[in-house]
């Protein structure tokens, strides 16, 4: 209860902030219509000159950059509702789509596409928020990146959210209401500069997603590994080497249920599960509803496990409830049996560990979780693809490789304190 007050209070104070701004920051175009030339920011970032992305040992070359999460993957072609991986390219120039190529030394059938993300020189409108947006769709300038170019101290931010976290409002009110105004201060101490940005502001570059998709026919799937991509972008090439992906053509351990439907439960979320591994969080990530599923008939859940791939299982959330009312919450060690009766619904969430995690931009991993279950005197199985990937906003990205912007206080001191993380603490160690 305590943190939803929270995030109601200071969800008002930011909703009187946006309403109460005198100005609007000028409507500005995609960045690929603006000039192929990059124009000079009047942002400056706070970091040194010199060469500062904590998560790369190399500095670009040019002014291009490729994000690569497709290295270190596992992918079960036959298996997977995403038989693909994605590559990000950044540019300070605009590159032509229509000219392109990709090539991997492989067997296995693949084909890959290329397609400009739309990225927009404008602050994001809809909240003062600090989290990251999503590395699909449409690409404005996020507020806790302005944060970080004007120098932000993420630690006493993050002590003051944690004061906050352990004060209650009805008890201590006033230390409570200090502590709140002292945080929401900081939080929105750059807030109109922040809206007043224009295109003048801020950079022009151009963002491209490549999909590389594998295909599902057995007779184009071969047991195999690939350390190399030659990639052709309009006047840009390169190769990525450094790493390496694995393609499975062998089968996972499954029980498949008969063709005429599941064994014993209706799968309420069919498909691949994505979570994004974000810096400083040691390569840890929860799975929200990894399992999703309403049991048509009595069925006991006996193992749960991950298959292939680096990823271990840190703690599986289980939660049972029925349409009559009720439910039950509780951790499961993946082996004592779970009895669900016939029209209970599971829900099976996991934090998982990626144990090689080195916190790079460029990290992917994939593993199969497999639940066993039983359904009178038949076994079966039900699977879902975890997929984890370090997808950073493609501003901050841009801001890290080519303005030297020093972001690590952001994710060391702050992010795992952000009320969208505080289960983090259970599961990750302070950072020195």
């Amino acid at each position: 209860m305590k943190k939803t007050r929270i995030f109601i209070l200071t969800a008002l104070l930011l909703l009187s902030c946006l309403t109460g701004c005198g100005s609007e920051p000028e409507p500005t175009a995609s960045a690929s219509t603006e000039a192929t030339a990059p124009q000079e920011s009047s942002i400056r970032p706070t970091a040194p000159a010199e060469y500062a992305n904590p998560f790369s040992d190399t500095p670009p070359e040019g002014d291009v950059i490729v994000l690569n999460p497709g290295f270190g993957q596992d992918i079960w072609p036959r298996h997977s509702g995403f038989p693909e991986f994605d590559l990000y390219v950044i540019s300070k120039h605009l590159l032509d789509t229509t000219d392109f190529s990709l090539s991997m030394p492989i067997q296995s059938g693949y084909t890959a596409e290329v397609n400009e993300i739309s990225v927009i020189p404008a602050p994001n409108l809809d909240m003062p928020s600090d989290a990251n947006t999503a590395i699909h769709g449409i690409h404005t300038f996020p507020y806790y990146l302005y944060q970080i170019y004007r120098g932000t101290d993420w630690k006493e931010y993050a002590s003051l959210q944690q004061k906050l976290e352990s004060l209650d409002i009805f008890s201590d009110p006033d230390d409570y209401n200090a502590t709140q105004e002292a945080r929401d201060t900081l939080a929105l101490q750059y807030w109109q500069d922040y809206l007043s940005l224009t295109a003048r502001d801020l950079p022009v570059f151009y963002a491209y997603q490549i999909q590389v998709r594998f295909s599902m026919d057995t007779a184009e799937i071969y047991d195999e590994e690939c350390s190399r991509i030659e990639l052709h972008l309009g006047d840009f090439d390169t190769v990525l080497e450094g790493g390496s992906f694995r393609i499975h053509a062998e089968s996972p351990p499954l029980e498949v249920p008969s063709f005429d439907g599941w064994l014993g439960i209706h799968p309420g979320i069919l498909g691949p599960f994505r979570a994004y591994c974000w810096a400083w969080d040691q390569g840890i990530e929860r799975i929200e509803q990894l399992m999703d599923l309403d049991a048509t008939e009595d069925i006991t859940l006996t193992d749960f496990s991950i298959y292939g791939g680096r990823l271990e299982v840190l703690a599986l959330n289980v939660t049972i409830s029925s349409d009559s009312g009720g439910a039950v919450d509780f951790y499961w060690d993946g082996k004592t049996p779970v009895k669900l009766k016939a029209g209970e619904h599971l829900d099976i969430t996991a934090v998982v560990r990626d144990p090689s995690w080195s916190g790079s931009y460029n990290y992917g991993a994939r593993s199969l979780a497999i639940m066993r279950y039983s359904c009178g005197e038949k076994t079966a199985t039900h699977l879902a693809e975890i997929i984890l990937e370090s997808a950073p906003d493609l501003w901050e990205a841009y801001a890290a490789w080519f303005d030297g912007l020093d972001i690590s206080s952001y994710y060391r001191d702050y992010y795992r304190y952000d009320w969208r993380n505080d289960w983090r603490a259970e599961f990750t160690e302070a950072q020195p």
